[in-house]
């Protein structure tokens, strides 16, 4: 090992509350995200959030940053940094919130998570267009 943590979990959903109370571990996980789908375009998602698990190997602080990309990969349309400090079997969640991301186009947009500035995983959030649903015509009998 290196002494870098090791990235246990990464997951995109809705939203993530943690524990009211201090010491709570536990976390309420709204609509884990894979798919996204909209009727027009560009699309306005009000809120995401990126979930981290990190497990430390060593004693250390390090930066975590989490990049929402364009699916050419040319654009940021959003990113959140995170510091923290682990020491050796400590875990650390990093909950990343976005909030108003403009979707212009359908696709496949990347979550990238990145240690310390080296990007350790990036992964699909797949944009759907959807036509808007009409209502059928009410026929009188």
């Amino acid at each position: 090992m290196d002494g870098r943590p090791v990235l246990q979990c990464s997951l995109v959903a809705e939203d993530i509350l943690r524990g009211t109370d201090p010491g709570d571990p536990r976390l309420t996980i709204f609509g884990v995200l894979r798919i996204i789908f909209a009727s027009r375009f560009p699309a306005v998602h009000g809120r995401l959030t990126v979930f981290d698990t990190w497990l430390g190997t060593q004693a250390g602080t390090f930066t975590e940053e989490v990049r929402i990309l364009s699916p050419d990969g040319s654009e940021v349309i959003g990113e959140a940094r995170t510091e923290f400090t682990l020491e050796g079997g400590m875990t650390f969640q990093a909950l990343s919130h976005f909030r108003n991301l403009v979707f212009l186009v359908p696709g496949d947009y990347q979550v990238e998570v990145l240690l310390n500035g080296q990007e350790l995983i990036r992964y699909p959030l797949t944009l759907v267009h959807v036509p808007e649903s009409r209502p059928e015509a009410t026929k009188e009998v």
